[in-house]
């Protein structure tokens, strides 16, 4: 059965009257025939506004090392967000997490949690 991007091409338009350019992301306007729009995923498979199956190799640019909504994770994270997100301090959930990693990269000596590539050269530097 083809592809159809009927509703793709509806909100598409409808974002280019309140996103500059209709995209959030300079590549997302190269693609064709009109970016694509997800509802959503599950393992490596994607679905859009359109119906259509998509097998997904980015995975997130490489962020979503367990592929769309792993099982556990959305309850995980929702018993984390009841505790509370952003307390701009440390916690000891960082702590046990950053002794893991060490415990599986045994080269890693110390480790630096960060939101961006930017604070990452930032705090290497």
């Amino acid at each position: 059965m083809p592809y159809t991007f009927t509703r793709s091409e509806e909100l598409f338009r409808r974002a280019q009257l309140s996103i500059a350019s209709g995209v959030n992301s300079g590549i997302r306007k190269m693609e064709a025939p009109v970016p694509l729009y997800f509802t959503r995923g599950s393992g490596p498979n994607l679905w859009d506004v359109d119906g259509n199956h998509y097998l997904d190799f980015q995975l997130g640019q490489g962020a979503l090392l367990y592929g769309h909504a792993p099982a556990g994770m959305a309850d995980a994270i929702a018993a984390q967000a009841r505790l509370g997100t952003h307390w701009a301090a440390q916690s000891e959930l960082e702590i046990e997490v950053s002794e893991r990693l060490q415990k599986m990269i045994p080269s890693a000596e110390l480790v630096r949690f960060n939101n961006s590539a930017t604070e990452v050269v930032t705090a290497a530097f």
